[in-house]
C-alpha cells in the first residue's frame, strides 16, 4: 500500500514537472510572438522574407500542436494510471478489513480454546483425584480380601478338626456335636455376610473405573 501512494505522489510530482515546463514554453512562445510582431511590424519592406519566416513559424507550430496533443494523450493515460490505483487501493482497503474480520474470529476461536483447555485440566484433575480414591479403594479391598482368604483357611482348619474330633466322638454326644455344627454355621454365615461386602465394593470400583474410562 505505501508503494502504491509512492507510486501516485511521484506521478502527481512529475506531471507538475510537465505542467510548469508547458507553461514556460508557452510563456517563451508568448515573449517570441511580441518579438515576431515587432519585426513584422518593422520589416514591412521585407514581406518576402517574413513571409518565409511565417511560413516556418507556422511548420513550428505544426509540430508544437503535434507535441501538445501527445502531452494531452500521456495526461489521458497517467489519468487512467491514477483511475486504476485508486480502485487497486479500494481493493485492497477491502481486502485488510476483511482480515480484521477474519483475525477478530481467529482471536474469538483461541479466547474458547483456552477457556475449553480449562475445562479438561479442571477434568483431568477430578479424574485424577476419582483414580487416586479408586486406588486407596482398592487397595482396602485387597487388604480385606488377603484377610478373608486368612480366615477362610483358618476356618478349613476348624472344619479339618472338627471333622476329625466328630470321628471320635461317641453317638451319645449328639447334643455336643449340634452345638459344635451350630457354631460353624454362624462363623460361616459371617465370612458370607464378608463376601457380599467385599463384593459390593468391588462392584463400587468396577462401576467408577467404568465411568472414568466413558
Amino acid at each position: 500500500m505505501e508503494k502504491l501512494l509512492m507510486k501516485l505522489l511521484k506521478g502527481q510530482e512529475e506531471i507538475h514537472h510537465r505542467l510548469d515546463g508547458m507553461q514556460q514554453d508557452i510563456q517563451g512562445m508568448k515573449q517570441e510572438m511580441q518579438v515576431m510582431q515587432q519585426d513584422i511590424q518593422g520589416m514591412k519592406q521585407e514581406m518576402q522574407v517574413m513571409q518565409q519566416d511565417i511560413q516556418g513559424m507556422k511548420q513550428e507550430m505544426q509540430v508544437m500542436q503535434q507535441d501538445i496533443q501527445g502531452m494531452k494523450q500521456e495526461m489521458q493515460v497517467m489519468q487512467q494510471d491514477i483511475q486504476g490505483m485508486k480502485q487497486e487501493m479500494q481493493v485492497m482497503q477491502q481486502d485488510i478489513q476483511g482480515m480484521k474480520q477474519e483475525m477478530q474470529v481467529m482471536q474469538q476461536d483461541i479466547q474458547g480454546m483456552k477457556q475449553e483447555m480449562c475445562e479438561m485440566r479442571q477434568d483431568i484433575r477430578e479424574l485424577q483425584e476419582d483414580t487416586q480414591g479408586m486406588k486407596q479403594d482398592i487397595r482396602v479391598v485387597q487388604q480385606d480380601i488377603q484377610q478373608l482368604q486368612q480366615d477362610m483357611q483358618h476356618a478349613k482348619q476348624d472344619v479339618q478338626f472338627i471333622k476329625e474330633t466328630v470321628q471320635r466322638i461317641e453317638v451319645h454326644q449328639e447334643e455336643t456335636i449340634m452345638g459344635m455344627l451350630t457354631h460353624i454355621k454362624k462363623q460361616v454365615d459371617v465370612k458370607e455376610s464378608q463376601i457380599q461386602v467385599l463384593n459390593k465394593r468391588l462392584f463400587d470400583v468396577e462401576t467408577k473405573t467404568a465411568r472414568i474410562e466413558q
